[in-house]
């Protein structure tokens, strides 16, 4: 019992850190952010998208900015407009996707895999009427061959967005919760480890408050009620309050409880962009989760405490370019062996609007397992 109090001592000292280490990094004004979701001092997400938490659909600023800071080159006046200028957007419709394919390398102690597949594939529409917003995507569920429901039809995300004022939008309907980084790639340890994974989308009701200087989110979670529940079938409540602090930076703090046929946790997290220089920045989330697993509707069988970060370190070599380093963690906190890191180099290239290309790999080291494991990817995405 001692040990387990003084490894949560240590851990919450963990936190104490970042809280202080993202006020000094952010507190510069020179700093020059350069991330796919806050790039270029445009930390509010409404800047260039619909939706609050990012993602979606881009707003004509948005496709702006992916042109002209962005992308390497610009090629030609239009083409970041959607499908290339191909579908002119009126006031009150607007069209998007995605579509991304990628190349996976897998070498584990049980599985040697190197797979080429596509990971995404739809079409969204929007459809304005005044203050409110009617969003849906269209399109195939992908992935490995291996997966349930491989290539069937699937609206990964579909939601009615209302402008109740200036600075407050309300949102309800099929989507991700934002708790914590908006990353597009779900492997990653704080994504996948804590069931905010590949369509992990669910019904939600979300209100989102923006001031000068920070926002605040509360989001409530119903699950998938459009299927039989599973035991993972999560129902959650969201509380996030995040600071743009000198307006080109963002630090979150985030709380999550919720409850499944088969569990129930707390989860509280850090997570933020830091400008370190004109060309350097650091992109970090640190979550700890208390996790009690049910064995009957009535009783707790176990809990567990444990710690997911996620860190990047990234340099901009010129528009549009850059390489980055990374650092994962997963430690369940009351068993020491318990313990994996994930260190890892990578390359991010937009050459030019819409279009990303990127290649990663993460040495996975398991505490006391002598056999490492290896994992990396080769993606190219167009985003219309």
């Amino acid at each position: 019992m001692l040990k387990t109090k003084n490894s949560i001592s240590k851990y919450l000292l963990y936190f104490v850190f970042f809280l202080f280490f993202s006020f000094m990094t952010l507190s510069s004004k020179n700093a020059y952010a350069f991330l796919e979701n806050a790039t270029h001092g445009y930390t509010n997400c409404l800047t260039c998208h619909y939706s609050p938490s990012g993602g979606d659909l881009l707003n004509d600023y948005g496709r702006s900015l992916s042109s002209e800071l962005m992308s390497t080159w610009k090629l030609a006046d239009g083409v970041e407009q959607s499908f290339g200028g191909l579908f002119k957007e009126s006031e009150w419709a607007r069209v998007g996707g995605d579509f991304r394919s990628l190349q996976r390398y897998l070498d584990t102690p049980q599985i040697n895999d190197r797979a080429l597949f596509v990971m995404q594939n739809n079409v969204e529409i929007g459809l304005k009427h005044k203050g409110l917003m009617l969003v849906g995507t269209l399109g195939s569920q992908e992935g490995p061959k291996s997966i349930e429901n491989h290539r069937e039809f699937i609206s990964e995300r579909h939601f009615v967005l209302a402008n109740l004022t200036e600075t407050s939008r309300l949102r309800l309907g099929k989507f991700r919760v934002d708790y914590g980084l908006n990353d597009p790639n779900h492997n990653r340890m704080v994504k996948r480890n804590l069931n905010f994974g590949s369509y992990s989308e669910r019904y939600n009701v979300e209100y989102t408050q923006f001031f000068e200087n920070f926002e605040i989110l509360a989001n409530y979670s119903f699950g998938r009620i459009d299927l039989s529940r599973t035991l993972r079938d999560e129902r959650s409540g969201l509380f996030k309050f995040t600071h743009y602090l000198n307006g080109n930076s963002r630090l979150s703090f985030n709380y999550l409880y919720g409850e499944s046929p088969s569990f129930s946790r707390s989860l509280v997290g850090l997570s933020g962009v830091s400008a370190l220089s004109e060309k350097m920045y650091i992109v970090y989330e640190l979550d700890y989760e208390n996790l009690n697993v049910l064995e009957n509707p009535n009783s707790f069988a176990d809990s567990a405490d444990r710690l997911i970060t996620h860190t990047r370190l990234g340099y901009k070599f010129f528009k549009g370019f850059r390489a980055y380093g990374i650092f994962d963690i997963n430690q369940n906190v009351d068993i020491s062996s318990d313990f994996t890191k994930a260190p890892g180099l990578g390359l991010q290239w937009l050459p030019v609007p819409h279009v990303n290309l990127q290649i990663e790999y993460q040495n996975i080291d398991i505490k006391n397992d002598p056999n490492k494991s290896h994992f990396g990817f080769i993606m190219a995405q167009v985003y219309y």
